[in-house]
């Protein structure tokens, strides 16, 4: 096999390459692509995205007709091209992403696109996704997401890093 190293890729960043092969007489088409990233150089710790539901996190109790406000920070010294990724799990088993350029949420049916697509940076002052009155919702838990990973190829992978936080409401009555 063919063996190669790109010593000018940046360390996080998924590439993909294809190649040729040449001799006296021809030259092939270019081959089908392969992928490949430099690891080695990312600090798991430098990236800490968090999702708070009304302020908090970990697990937050709710009652029906409550507002719901849901916002996420990220706090990095990492400056890496990423997926962003902010999803929903809901009661009976749907899940939903938010799309950053629409400022809507999306089912996931299939395949889903990341909720922003750029480099890392920090945002401490949290950013609102979504602010709702409960009223409505059914009763159970709902599993909010915020999570980033370093491939930035619009899927939701974790070579070389993903790294992700949630927060649980509970609705009753």
């Amino acid at each position: 096999g063919l063996e190669g190293n790109d010593t000018t890729a940046q360390s996080g960043t998924v590439y993909y390459y294809w190649v040729k092969s040449k001799n006296a007489l021809e030259t092939s088409a270019f081959s089908r692509s392969d992928s490949g990233y430099r690891s080695g150089e990312i600090n798991i710790q430098s990236i800490q995205p968090r999702v708070t539901i009304n302020g908090a996190s970990g697990q937050v109790a709710l009652h029906r007709g409550d507002t719901l406000s849901v916002a996420i920070l990220l706090m990095t010294t990492s400056s890496l091209n990423a997926d962003w990724w902010v999803v929903i799990a809901v009661p009976g088993g749907a899940w939903y992403y938010f799309d950053a350029y629409t400022g809507g949420w999306n089912p996931i049916t299939g395949g889903f696109t990341p909720t922003y697509q750029g480099a890392l940076f920090d945002f401490l002052a949290p950013i609102e996704i979504l602010n709702m009155s409960t009223t409505w919702l059914p009763t159970g838990a709902y599993v909010f997401y915020f999570g980033v990973d370093t491939a930035m190829n619009g899927a939701l992978d974790s070579p070389p890093v993903l790294v992700y936080d949630s927060t649980t409401m509970t609705l009753t009555q």
